[in-house]
């Protein structure tokens, strides 16, 4: 299928002859043509100029030299690995964002993420409290500029959960909610200070 497309410098001949026929005034038809010949020849420049210039191929943004770096500076420093290995091991290998982990998505990297970036809280660079565990596709879209926790609330132990139930159980019926909740509460403590 053959597609009629205008041509990108036009035809200035017809042009004359088009303002010449509908219009009276040869002077305004005159002015036009000479502008819409100005325009032609811009483009006409601008074509030439394009067609001239060397293409130059897209540019990764992340090249190999960068990928495969190893660690420099902050991130070599033995405090760091030390503290990211503290992290790893009290987090776990699992995306606190995503879910994914080596294990269960082969291939997935992971990274010890600053929640609140370095480059804003240097103070905060080696901090505990301040990492999270991130898969790097996570972590490279949230960049510095965001501070989302991702970590979850730790989950209450099963113990705890039991303890509070059986508090429950040996409180009559009747018992106001407050002094529930209390009697719960107080034996999810107790519980979690035995462990």
């Amino acid at each position: 299928m053959k597609h009629n497309r205008a041509p990108l410098v036009p035809d200035i001949a017809a042009i004359r002859r088009s303002y010449a026929i509908t219009s009276g005034d040869t002077t305004r038809a005159r002015e036009r043509v000479e502008s819409v010949e100005r325009m032609a020849a811009q483009a006409k420049k601008l074509v030439d100029r394009a067609a001239k210039r060397p293409k130059k191929p897209r540019q990764p943004v992340i090249t190999p030299e960068i990928v495969s770096a190893p660690p420099s500076g902050f991130y070599a420093s033995p405090e760091w690995r030390e503290l990211r290995y503290q992290a790893l091991k009290h987090y776990g290998a699992r995306c606190h964002c995503c879910g994914r982990s080596p294990r269960t998505h082969p291939g997935t990297v992971i990274h010890v993420d600053h929640i609140k970036p370095r480059a804003i809280h240097p103070r905060l660079a080696l901090t505990f409290s301040n990492l999270q565990i991130l898969c790097e596709a996570c972590n490279l879209g949230k960049s510095y500029q965001d501070s989302t926790d991702w970590r979850r609330p730790p989950a209450i132990p099963q113990p705890a959960i039991e303890a509070a139930r059986e508090a429950r159980r040996t409180l009559p019926a009747d018992t106001p909610f407050e002094t529930v909740a209390t009697a719960m509460f107080l034996a999810m403590l107790d519980a979690l200070r035995r462990q």
